[in-house]
């Protein structure tokens, strides 16, 4: 069976290297555009998103308990360390508010300060998410690239595809020309709203500062922004969410935003040096769900629209996809992820 997987980012590589494992041959087609997931920044942590209670929640803890043996398994067959971390998640309370978070356990100021150096005095204490977890998001996509390539999969870079060849999509139309395939896969993040669906781009800009590995044990996750400490000492800071279509580059009231924001949670940060700033695009939803499952036309599969949490749910969607192309059948647990939820299908 040749599978065509529309789009060559976290997700497109993620059901690629699934698909190829269970026997599948498999044709990549990469735009070439930078993915959501290189601009991520790296939470594995539905906890501390808020998550719980919707119909996201089983899938995303789901997928979380998929990605230790995940990773160790991409590394393995990437060569390429990918640097997950069980670093757990601290949520602070500002001035005593905050929701509780049920089955998590509450550390007080003293508790919080020990865990994190140089916090604001009005942060009183928080809740600790010991489940929670974070990874190089840039290594994952180096790494899927390369453990896609390596297990025979092609992948077709600089081609864009325009949409389907034929009303029964037995080929899609590309920059290339028309490629053929038993089914495809899109995975095109922010642009597969140009398929007639629910998404759209939602811009998020980024930063990074410099600190000694170490200094930030774990994901600090507040209302108005979130750090994430990387093995070599970055702290990832982010992010914004702006609906400005496909706007490039970094503003100065975003970097504003966010700094401002980060130094207000944590003061000590202002003596660490910025090292990089940057964007992208999240792929959105009305609902900030995904849409997995079978697409408006025939023999196309859906794997987009995962909004921010693309690099927590690459493992269970690589899954559930997989199973429903190779005769597995389709997991209960997509019927909340349908496009039809929105309504008619886009044809």
């Amino acid at each position: 069976m040749k599978i065509c997987i529309l789009g060559g980012g976290l997700i497109g590589l993620a059901v690629a290297l699934e698909l190829r494992l269970a026997g599948a041959a498999v044709v990549v087609l990469d735009r070439g555009s930078v993915p959501a997931g290189w601009a991520a920044a790296g939470m594995i942590a539905p906890a501390a998103e808020g998550l719980a209670g919707t119909p996201l929640a089983e899938l995303a803890f789901a997928s979380r308990a998929l990605w230790p043996i995940w990773a160790a398994r991409l590394e393995e067959f990437s060569g390429q360390g990918i640097d997950y971390t069980p670093c757990g998640a601290l949520v602070p309370a500002i001035a005593d508010a905050a929701a509780p978070i049920e089955g998590h356990q509450w550390w007080d100021s003293t508790q919080l300060a020990s865990a994190v150096p140089g916090l604001a005095p009005d942060v009183t204490g928080g809740w600790w998410l010991e489940k929670e977890a974070c990874v190089d998001n840039r290594k994952v996509l180096t790494a899927l690239r390369l453990a896609v390539e390596r297990m025979g999969a092609e992948i077709w870079a600089g081609v864009t595809v325009t949409g389907p060849a034929d009303p029964g999509l037995a080929a899609v139309a590309t920059s290339a020309g028309p490629v053929a395939a038993d089914a495809f896969v899109l995975a095109q993040g922010a642009w597969s709203g140009a398929w007639g669906l629910p998404v759209q781009p939602l811009k998020g800009q980024m930063l990074a500062l410099e600190s000694a590995p170490g200094w930030l044990k774990a994901i600090i996750f507040s209302k108005n922004i979130y750090l994430v400490p990387r093995r070599d000492g970055r702290i990832v800071v982010g992010a914004t969410q702006e609906t400005v279509g496909f706007a490039p580059g970094n503003t100065a009231g975003g970097m504003a935003g966010l700094l401002t924001a980060a130094l207000a949670l944590v003061p000590g940060l202002a003596a660490h040096r910025l090292l990089e700033q940057w964007w992208g695009f999240r792929p959105a939803t009305p609902d900030a769900a995904p849409l997995i499952g079978p697409g408006p036309w025939p023999n196309l599969h859906l794997a987009t629209g995962h909004h921010r949490n693309g690099i927590l749910l690459a493992p269970i969607t690589a899954q559930l996809v997989t199973r429903a192309l190779t005769g597995g059948g389709e997991d209960p647990l997509l019927a909340a992820f349908s496009y039809r939820r929105f309504g008619t299908a886009p044809r």
